[in-house]
C-alpha cells in the first residue's frame, strides 16, 4: 500500500488550515496551552466523551497534478464524524468519518460532473467515503515554553470507490477550548497522500496524476452529558424517541451508548431527527 507517512483521510492537499479553528474558539495555540487556559476543558478531559464533527468549521481539501504543469485544488463540502476520546487513556480514542462523495467541489461544474461520474467517484454507486479507526497510538512532543503537541497515529480502514484499504493517518490535536456559545470544542488537522489507483480509480493517471494530497482540518463539539436520569424521566417519560436520542436510559451502559453514536448514526439507516447536531451529515441512500 503506497501511502506516504504524511498526515490524514480521503483524496488530496492543502488549504484552509489558517481558518480551521473558529475565530470565536478560545485562543490557545497548542494542546498544552489550551488545557492550562481552561479549567472547564481540563475537567472535560477526565472522562470519556464523544465529540461530534462540526461541518461548518471543517475543511477537507484536495490537490492533484494537471499534466505536471500545476495543481488543481478541490474540496468536499459535506462531512460528518465523531471522536470518542478519553484524555487520560488517549490510546482508546476512536475516530469515525463519513464524506458525501457528491459534495466534491473544484470550482468547475463540468469537472465536478466528471468526478461524480463513472470515470471518477461514481457517486451513484458509491455515495460515501468513510474512515474508521482500528488502532490508535499517541505521540506527545514537548515544545518550547513547556507546551505539548499531541499527535494520534491512527490505523484504520479507508473506504473509497468501493475499495477498502488499511491506512495510517497522523491526526494532530490543535487545541481544546470554548466556542462562542460556551460549548467545548477540539480541533484537529491531518495531511496525507492517497494513490487513486489503489482504490480502482485509474482513469487519466498519465494526465491528472495518480497521487492526491489531502489536508483535513476540523472542529468537533463535545456532547453534553446528562448525569441524572430522574430529571429526564419527568420530562421525557412519554417520549421514547427523545429518550433514545439523548441516550438517557439507565439500563444502557456507556459502551452501548457509544455504540449507538458510532454505529447507528453512520449505518445509513433512516431516522427522523429534528435539529441534527452540528456537522451531522444526512446522506442520500
Amino acid at each position: 500500500m503506497r501511502f506516504l507517512t504524511v498526515p490524514f483521510v480521503v483524496i488530496v492537499v492543502l488549504a484552509a488550515s489558517l481558518f480551521c479553528i473558529n475565530e470565536h474558539t478560545a485562543s490557545a495555540a497548542t494542546f498544552g496551552a489550551q488545557i492550562e487556559a481552561s479549567d472547564d476543558a481540563a475537567d472535560a478531559m477526565k472522562d470519556v466523551a464523544t465529540w461530534q464533527l462540526d461541518n461548518e468549521h471543517t475543511s477537507l481539501v484536495c490537490a492533484a497534478s494537471h499534466f505536471g504543469l500545476s495543481y488543481i485544488y478541490g474540496r468536499f463540502n459535506e462531512c460528518a464524524g465523531a471522536v470518542e476520546m478519553n484524555f487520560e487513556k488517549p490510546e482508546s480514542t476512536k475516530f469515525r468519518f463519513r464524506i458525501d462523495a457528491k459534495s466534491v467541489d473544484t470550482n468547475d461544474a463540468n469537472r465536478d460532473a466528471s468526478l461524480r461520474g463513472p470515470k471518477g467517484f461514481d457517486t451513484d454507486q458509491y455515495k460515501s467515503i468513510t474512515f474508521e479507526s482500528t488502532v490508535v497510538k499517541v505521540k506527545d512532543k514537548p515544545t518550547r515554553g513547556g507546551k505539548t503537541t499531541r499527535t494520534f497515529l491512527v490505523t484504520g480502514n479507508l473506504s473509497l470507490h468501493g475499495e477498502t484499504r488499511q491506512v495510517e493517518l497522523p491526526l494532530e490535536l490543535l487545541a481544546v477550548g470554548k466556542g462562542s456559545d460556551g460549548e467545548l470544542r477540539c480541533g484537529f488537522i491531518s495531511k496525507f497522500v492517497v494513490f487513486r489507483s489503489d482504490f480502482g480509480m485509474d482513469e487519466m493517471t498519465n494526465t491528472v496524476g495518480d497521487s492526491v494530497a489531502v489536508t483535513f482540518c476540523f472542529q468537533a463539539i463535545r456532547e453534553k452529558v446528562v448525569e441524572k436520569k430522574k430529571v429526564l424521566d419527568d420530562v421525557l417519560k412519554a417520549d421514547a424517541r427523545s429518550r433514545f436520542d439523548i441516550g438517557a436510559e439507565e439500563d444502557k451502559d456507556e459502551a452501548n451508548r457509544l455504540q449507538e453514536l458510532f454505529g447507528d448514526r453512520f449505518d445509513g439507516s433512516e431516522k427522523e431527527e429534528s435539529d441534527p447536531s452540528p456537522g451531522q451529515l444526512q446522506i442520500e441512500k
